[in-house]
């Protein structure tokens, strides 16, 4: 199951200085698959879920909660290196703004959390563009091929002490910005600080895998973020924009589907990176500190059959051409599954039947459930139905999870029952993200798995970033944002149906 194009590469040695890269080592395997749509863990799983939009006492207008601002008025060249080029955002205040409260951000973690007063990027931050005036300083040479740092996406350079990242247009971190707003290159920019931090605590020194110190520094990004969100700042405000951005630069650059968490270069699945983010964003960065010596625990990423591998993780949508005479479509073995699994959970039996559907997905239905727009639950009838016309552009572009996922969610819906008169809407959503991530785990790790079951059927590396990007994807402005509806779904994954109660 596919959809990331990129990953977070490794450390690249170049004479005596090092490069800590935001980009895919390119000798890993390609990743098959689609960019996201423009659109177990040491951690505490039965946490509540951070609230991503809370704003402090100052705030003097709640509906803006979900837009960031700048608070005070930097010109965005001074607090990086623009090499000639201006603009690089839409909101060039904003970024800058940003950018000094991550450099301030950062100067104080170091001394609070790690003991240490030291000053912050000797070397500066600098803007990569093709119509650069000035060369793009090099890390152990006279300067940064452009090309290159297209490749890195962003960097940090040990030694020479400075950070580099793409703002060229036709970059992926452009393709970012002009979908989610300059705070993308801020949450980049704050995990590139993640390693000038981590160099200063001696953490680079370490003969550690890429993965751990990469979790880290998307910790420490998120910490960051955190910060600001819940009113921290002086200089800038974020809300829940910001933070999906964070989320989708997260998914944008992950592991190539197939790649073993702990290969050298390798920075972990989307849903490993968006835990640790998630988890510096709930917990500051003193959560993110033990995070070398106590690393979390990560998902597998890794094909085991070759059937999988030739098929890219995902399985036909509905058979049509395929030759193999025992194809099932996606959403019969899935059905099949989950009535398996509920009937074990609840000890009775469940049979719900999955059913495609051009048109009103609750018509003739005077009792339907409806998730997220595209799927609905008809307890009358006992089928699940959903809008073929959304699912299977999305199917096509994420991959085979998107119903997977969706699939999960209306079975759990069909396990928990209707709804009661005072039942919270925001509860229910929470608690239905979670159980359906206990499926998944079932499906994905088999640690809890009822030794009764008898169903194959199991995930695919990405799958489980499939879900969330669906999550994301289809996210609206009704209910609890994405930011918490992942770290339900993430919870019931982790920790099982105790942290679904």
């Amino acid at each position: 199951m596919v959809l990331a194009l990129l990953a977070l590469a490794g450390c690249t040695t170049v004479g005596e200085a090092r490069i800590v890269s935001s980009r895919p080592n390119t000798a890993l395997p390609a990743d098959q698959g689609t960019a996201a749509p423009t659109t177990p863990t040491t951690g505490d799983p039965n946490a509540d879920p951070p609230d991503a939009s809370t704003e402090d006492a100052s705030s003097d207008d709640a509906s803006t909660d979900r837009a960031s601002r700048a608070l005070v008025d930097i010109a965005l060249e001074d607090v990086m290196d623009l090499g000639g080029i201006a603009p690089i955002t839409d909101d060039d205040a904003l970024l800058a703004a940003a950018t000094a409260d991550v450099d301030r951000w950062a100067h104080e973690t170091l001394r609070d959390v790690f003991g240490l007063d030291d000053g912050m990027l000797t070397g500066g931050i600098h803007a990569g563009h093709p119509d650069r005036d000035d060369p793009i300083p090099g890390c152990g040479e006279d300067e940064t091929d452009y090309r290159d740092l297209t490749e890195y996406v962003a960097l940090y350079c040990r030694g020479d002490d400075f950070i580099a990242f793409d703002a060229g247009a036709a970059g992926l971190l452009g393709s970012l910005v002009a979908e989610h707003g300059p705070l993308t290159v801020a949450v980049v920019i704050a995990h590139e600080y993640g390693h000038a931090i981590q160099d200063r605590i001696g953490a680079l020194d370490r003969r550690l895998p890429t993965v751990v110190t990469e979790q880290q520094a998307d910790c420490l990004a998120g910490a960051w973020l955190g910060q600001t969100a819940a009113g921290g700042s002086t200089l800038v405000r974020t809300g829940t924009d910001a933070v999906r951005a964070g989320l989708i630069a997260l998914i944008n650059v992950r592991d190539p589907i197939g790649v073993a968490t702990m290969t050298p270069g390798g920075h972990g699945t989307a849903f490993d990176r968006v835990g640790a983010f998630q988890e510096g964003f709930a917990g500051g960065a003193a959560a993110c500190a033990p995070l070398l010596d106590e690393p979390r625990d990560l998902m597998p990423n890794e094909f085991t059959s070759l059937d999988d591998y030739l098929r890219a993780g995902n399985a036909p949508y509905d058979c049509a051409g395929d030759p193999d005479p025992e194809c099932a479509p996606s959403w019969e073995f899935l059905g099949a599954d989950l009535d398996e699994f509920w009937s074990l959970a609840l000890g009775r039996a469940v049979a719900l039947t999955p059913a495609p559907v051009i048109g009103d997905i609750a018509a003739g239905c005077a009792d339907a459930t409806v998730i997220d727009a595209v799927i609905a639950v008809c307890a009358a009838d006992g089928t699940v139905r959903f809008d073929e016309r959304a699912i299977r552009p999305l199917y096509d572009e994420i991959g085979d999870f998107t119903l997977g996922y969706l699939l999960g969610a209306a079975w759990v819906e069909h396990a928990i029952g209707p709804p009661t008169r005072d039942e919270d809407d925001t509860v229910r959503t929470l608690r239905r993200d979670c159980l359906t991530g206990v499926w998944v785990a079932d499906i994905t790790t088999g640690i809890r798995r009822d030794p009764q079951r008898i169903s194959t059927v199991v995930t695919s590396p990405g799958d489980l970033d499939e879900a969330i990007t669906t999550l994301i994807t289809l996210d609206d402005s009704t209910g609890p944002d994405a930011f918490d509806r992942i770290a339900a779904f993430r919870s019931g994954v982790l920790a099982g149906p105790d942290a679904c109660a």
